[in-house]
């Protein structure tokens, strides 16, 4: 009763029943000023880690300082200065648990990940930061920065190097026993040959993170990135319906740890797939639903455009959603892939539709309806006829489309056809019979 009335009178404040240390609260109030006055809040966090205080409770205040601080300079758009804050404090993590600094490197790394045109200094921090746990001999942080190194070599388009980095990285901790972190590299496997258009390689890839998963307790976010990428899969297939399924468990997983970047992306996905199979209504639904409500953005709205330009049938709207949206639709591999399915899609239903009531007509005049350039339209002509989506020819010469009339199939054709095979059979049978009276 005397130590409460104690708390109370100096009015400490309180957590789990206990009192805040006076370091970690000198933290919490530094932080606090973040919101009105920021460069006051960066100064007070650097001057708490400049500190010489080697307490617990200091390492604490340090350790909370330097996320707080991290977040501050993120939310800033400053990665040189997180970066600083990593380069300078190797001495501090050297003298703390491993796996307290294997949190914070991966946090501050993070943190410059999050940070729009800072893919560059990110690589550089991996590559110093790897170097320093070799010299440390920190193995198990070392395999998870170049796990998170061979992420980023994928996202920046290395394919090749990525993947060579995976598969070192495969064999490493298959020895290791290591299943979580085995889960995450064959679903990053998978997304590099799928990057690189192996998509049984791929595939089988996913099985194995599947297999191993199946034996332990998987996170929600590494269980929503394999539904991820069995969604991605799935749509290579042409399978949207089972797609569907899958994106929509991992905007669920993603939605409850309120990871908004990520479920916003698979949102865009379900909301893809959906046009994909034609079901206009449901993808209006999705965008107007309490989803669409939830995550409303640049990216619901990029997808609101590609959906009502799919129910116009109109191609000019197409091009200008891909045009209006570019960093939302055609910056994104999977979705640009696929809208440029369902582009060549309507592209040959409004072709089709416009050359219907014509036996003879002019490419020029065909691109002029359509609002296209006339030797698209006469390459796109020239691949229908040939894959026969197209009765007709190209008359190349005069410039013209020449079109037939579905010939009607005669029966009596077909049967003759049959009873001449037969015939042919039965006098075979015959010569034969023939050659042994002799």
């Amino acid at each position: 009763m005397a130590a409460a009335a104690a708390s109370a009178a100096t009015g400490a404040p309180k957590r789990e029943g206990k009192a805040v240390p006076e370091a970690v609260q000198r933290v919490m109030d530094a932080a606090a000023l973040a919101t009105d006055d920021a460069p006051a809040a960066i100064a007070a966090l650097q001057s708490i880690l400049g500190g010489g205080d080697k307490s617990p409770d200091g390492v604490r205040a340090k350790e909370l300082a330097m996320q707080e601080l991290s977040l501050i300079q993120a939310n800033e758009g400053n990665a040189p200065a997180i970066a600083a804050l990593l380069r300078e404090n190797r001495e501090f993590f050297a003298g703390i648990p491993k796996a307290k600094t294997a949190k914070l490197v991966r946090m501050l790394i993070d943190r410059v990940g999050q940070i729009a045109g800072a893919e560059e200094l990110q690589a550089e921090l991996l590559d110093e930061s790897i170097a320093w746990t070799k010299a440390e001999r920190r193995n198990f942080l070392r395999i998870r920065l170049q796990t998170r190194l061979a992420a980023l070599m994928l996202g920046r388009g290395s394919f090749h190097d990525a993947l060579a980095l995976a598969q070192a990285l495969l064999r490493e901790i298959k020895k290791l026993d290591d299943k979580p972190l085995l889960v995450e590299i064959h679903v990053l496997e998978s997304r590099i040959h799928h990057e690189l258009h192996n998509i049984p390689k791929a595939r089988a890839a996913l099985t194995s993170a599947r297999a191993a998963a199946n034996a332990i307790y998987v996170s929600p976010e590494t269980q929503a990135d394999i539904d991820i990428q069995a969604g991605t899969l799935a749509s290579e297939d042409e399978d949207y319906k089972t797609a569907f399924s899958y994106f929509y468990e991992a905007f669920e997983g993603h939605g409850s740890l309120k990871q908004r970047a990520m479920a916003t992306r698979c949102l865009k996905y379900m909301i893809l797939v959906q046009i994909m199979t034609g079901s206009v209504e449901e993808a209006r639904g999705l965008i107007s639903g309490k989803q669409g409500v939830e995550y409303a953005g640049v990216s619901v709205d990029a997808m609101r455009a590609v959906v009502e330009a799919y129910a116009d049938r109109s191609l000019a709207a197409f091009q200008a959603a891909l045009a209006d949206f570019k960093e939302e639709i055609v910056d994104d591999a999977f979705i640009s892939r696929h809208l440029q399915r369902l582009y060549q899609r309507m592209l040959e239903a409004n072709l089709a539709r416009l050359v219907e009531p014509f036996s003879c007509v002019e490419l020029s005049h065909v691109a002029s309806l359509i609002g296209l350039p006339e030797p698209v339209v006469e390459a796109k002509l020239s691949q229908m006829i040939l894959d026969g989506r197209l009765l007709g020819t190209l008359d190349q010469g005069r410039g013209q489309l020449v079109l037939y009339e579905d010939a009607d199939v005669d029966e009596a054709y077909d049967g003759a056809l049959g009873v001449l095979d037969k015939l042919g059979s039965v006098m075979d049978g015959l010569f034969a019979k023939a050659r042994h009276v002799r």
